[in-house]
């Protein structure tokens, strides 16, 4: 799954989504947009770079979903490892290792007494084409598509076998992306660094207010606070009871790779927001506002390959509702003497049951809020909900 990471490609988040929809997430663009972080990019990248590392929480518990890596692709100073840097550091010491400072091998025995050492662990290698280890780039390769591994080697002149069990987030950069294998490539998000002139000057601006850091009122976010957040999060299943609604276009073989991506990041926002979720049964229940965070992040080259739909009559209804120009509670008969239904000058006549359903659906996507008036259940819009599921509901098909 690509990302670009160009500054113009990517149009700035609504305010005050974000910030309703998850505290965490609020934090981190309130955070980014005072500039408390050293990279200079945009908070969407920031956001999904994050999920990416989150989604470590999936290597714990028997899943579907699984760890997603990220991949930086740029020229040499445009910031890509800066990029992976800024984000490891806002995750426990305990779960990243850096390949560029430790030794390649070293890890791989670290395992030899404890087989789960490198589960749930962050795999940081700042530039992927200078990690010549066969070996080790064979491990990851298999750790990264199926989890586990076993490494051969032999000791005293007998063959010893060292079982590898860990689920890991590979955070890498390169110049181009055809170092990276196609079974590699299923399980990273791919980023693009900004080399422009205009995301240069910001740098340099950036670089020169470092250096009056004691003349600025900008204080630098502390990691400590964002590592303590993740610790508190504990891993679970996750169900995500709508995901028959979520129509991805099937037009070639990439969207098996983008459908199993997009499934796990939105698994991993709704472990990130677990606080604010129910939890039944050892199993988070995913919220549509974990697929709002999402799909607001990705540019429209994964958005235009997905959408959350309505059926005709759910869509008649939820247009029949924008119309009523309500600013409090209204009940289903209001709905029902606007007559939704009407499509190209036909009334396909929807009827009070089938009204009730469609509301009852619109409620649980959490677009309307329900409360009972005296003996008889009423609707209303529910704050900011046409602007946040602004370009996710269409008619399905």
């Amino acid at each position: 799954m690509e990302i670009n990471l160009a500054q113009e490609s990517i149009q700035p988040v609504r305010q005050g989504a974000v910030s309703e929809r998850g505290e965490i997430f609020g934090k981190l663009q309130n955070d980014f947009e005072r500039g408390a972080f050293p990279w200079i990019g945009n908070y969407k990248d920031f956001a999904l770079g994050y999920i990416t590392i989150s989604s470590t929480l999936h290597a714990f518990v028997d899943s579907p979903a699984r760890p997603i890596g990220s991949f930086v692709i740029g020229s040499s100073s445009s910031g890509k490892s800066q990029f992976l840097e800024t984000l490891c550091n806002l995750f426990p010491d305990e779960m990243i290792i850096n390949l560029t400072t430790a030794s390649p091998r070293s890890f791989i025995y670290q395992c030899k007494n404890d087989p789960y050492f490198l589960n749930g662990k962050v795999v940081f290698v700042e530039e992927l084409s200078g990690l010549k280890d066969e070996e080790v780039q064979y491990l990851l390769r298999t750790l990264i598509t199926k989890g586990k591994s076993r490494h051969t080697t032999v000791a005293g002149g007998e063959v010893q076998a060292i079982d590898i069990v860990g689920g890991i987030s590979l955070q890498s950069t390169g110049l181009k992306q055809d170092i990276l294998r196609e079974d590699t490539m299923n399980r990273m998000v791919l980023f693009k660094s900004d080399d422009s002139n205009a995301m240069t000057e910001k740098v340099v601006e950036n670089i020169k207010n470092r250096y009056m850091a004691s003349m600025t009122s900008v204080s630098v976010s502390s990691p400590s606070q964002y590592q303590s957040f993740f610790r508190s999060l504990k891993p679970y299943k996750v169900a995500i009871h709508y995901a028959d609604r979520i129509q991805f276009k099937i037009t070639n073989t990439e969207n098996r790779r983008l459908t199993k991506i997009f499934m796990d990041l939105l698994a991993t926002v709704a472990l990130i927001n677990q606080k604010e979720r129910m939890i039944i049964d050892d199993t988070v229940i995913s919220d549509t506002q974990d697929f709002a965070i999402l799909f607001d992040l990705v540019t429209e080259k994964i958005s235009d390959q997905i959408n959350l739909k309505l059926n005709r009559c759910e869509k008649a209804v939820y247009d029949t509702i924008l119309g009523l120009k309500y600013d409090d509670f209204f009940d289903l008969k209001d709905i029902s003497s606007a007559k939704p239904g009407f499509v190209e000058g036909r009334f396909k006549g929807y009827g009070l049951t089938s009204i009730k359903m469609a509301t009852s659906t619109l409620s649980e996507m959490g677009l309307l809020e329900a409360a009972k008036v005296g003996k008889k259940l009423h609707f209303k819009m529910k704050k900011n909900s046409s602007e946040n599921y602004w370009g996710v509901i269409g008619l399905r098909d």
